[in-house]
């Protein structure tokens, strides 16, 4: 029998926390304006449906090609052979590379403009990459058991803050909800398509985390799960940030969710509760940055052929400096990082969320099923 790595309670925590990790104070439909709170509703049915089909026709195809000593790191060839499965491992590579600098750019910016502003931000790229290069060496066990910690926490404070927003009197403005539509369908469908692509299809950095579990299959209804928490709680903000800023002013802002908590006040004695908002950031942030790093590394042990823990030490210490400097040099300004999120972005990822996972099912090879009267293998 092979050995059970992580749980289907694990695997729910980290999808929780790999959408909540950057979207709940950045926006991810704000191309549809007053209508994307309701938008991230339906671009989260749209990853369902897409996770349940084309995701777990492919967990289940790596499921059926699992053979003695390798299981996790090795999906990408499981799943679609030597060489094409080598070809899928490079381009994730270079996908999961490119977004976990993304995730390190937002988790740096938003200190630095509310926390930190005097620290430079090559040291902020630099703590980061070294925690997240540390705990991405304890595997996925440890993170997974990293999650189970800090996700409850941020997942229930980000309800905290999002209660609280209604509670505060005269914050809320559900009037700047209407008209419906008011720009047409056009706004909607950029909305919905940015929102699949961030957050929810980045959720392919867990595939390979599927085969950890005692029954991969498992995998898919917890990540089904997930999405379904994450988008209630991203609809509930988006609807705040909306009805509290206003279209027009919400726009104006890098991080509205992070503008409108600040607006957060009950009484005269619960105020300044953007810490909470900044707690659900930087520690879902880090899992989500952690979780990419380890996918990029394991994409990185396929291509090489590596086993051991042991050889791949040096080279997620390399990844971590490559992802640094990558962080470093992604963006002119706050602006324009905002510009490639909601405009280039969802192209971008789109080829790896959505167009290569369907090469891989229609290209990669047909396993038979076992016969029934074979006996189960206990390799």
């Amino acid at each position: 029998m092979r050995p059970v790595g992580i749980s289907s309670r694990q695997v729910l925590v980290l999808t929780v926390g790999l959408l909540v990790g950057t979207s709940t104070v950045l926006t991810s439909a704000s191309p549809a304006k007053a209508d994307q709170w309701w938008v991230l509703l339906v671009a989260a049915l749209i990853a369902i449906v897409f996770c349940t089909l084309v995701w777990g026709a492919l967990v289940e195809r790596a499921r059926r090609a699992q053979h003695a000593g390798t299981f996790g790191e090795s999906f990408w060839i499981l799943l679609a052979g030597p060489v094409l499965g080598r070809v899928a491992a490079a381009a994730y590579f270079f996908y999961f590379v490119c977004l976990a600098a993304l995730v390190m750019r937002h988790l740096v910016t938003v200190l630095g403009l509310s926390v930190l502003p005097s620290t430079p931000t090559a040291v902020l790229i630099l703590l980061f990459a070294a925690m997240a290069v540390w705990s991405s060496s304890q595997g996925i066990e440890g993170v997974a058991r990293l999650a189970e910690i800090i996700i409850p926490a941020s997942y229930a404070a980000s309800w905290a803050v999002l209660i609280l927003s209604f509670l505060t009197p005269g914050l809320l403005h559900l009037d700047r909800l209407l008209p419906f539509l008011d720009l047409g369908w056009r706004p909607v469908i950029h909305g919905i398509a940015t929102a699949i692509t961030f957050p929810f299809l980045e959720l392919v950095a867990l595939l390979p985390v599927l085969l950890w579990l005692p029954e991969p299959r498992d995998g898919i209804p917890m990540i089904r799960r997930g999405i379904v928490m994450s988008a209630l709680l991203l609809s509930g903000l988006a609807l705040r940030n909306v009805t509290a800023l206003g279209v027009e002013e919400a726009s104006r802002y890098v991080f509205p969710g992070l503008a409108s908590v600040e607006l957060v006040r009950v009484g005269r004695f619960i105020e300044r509760i953007d810490v909470l908002a900044l707690f659900v950031w930087v520690n879902a942030g880090f899992i989500k940055l952690a979780v990419v790093l380890l996918a990029s590394a394991g994409c990185l042990r396929d291509l090489l052929d590596l086993q051991g823990r042991a050889e791949m030490a040096p080279l997620e210490v390399a990844l971590g400096f490559v992802v640094a400097a990558l962080t470093g040099g992604l963006y002119a300004n706050n602006r324009e990082m905002v510009e490639f999120a909601v405009n280039v972005y969802p192209v971008f990822a789109a080829s790896f969320q959505v167009v290569l996972p369907l090469v891989l099912l229609f290209a990669g090879p047909r396993l038979r099923r076992p016969g029934r009267n074979r006996a189960p293998s206990t390799r």
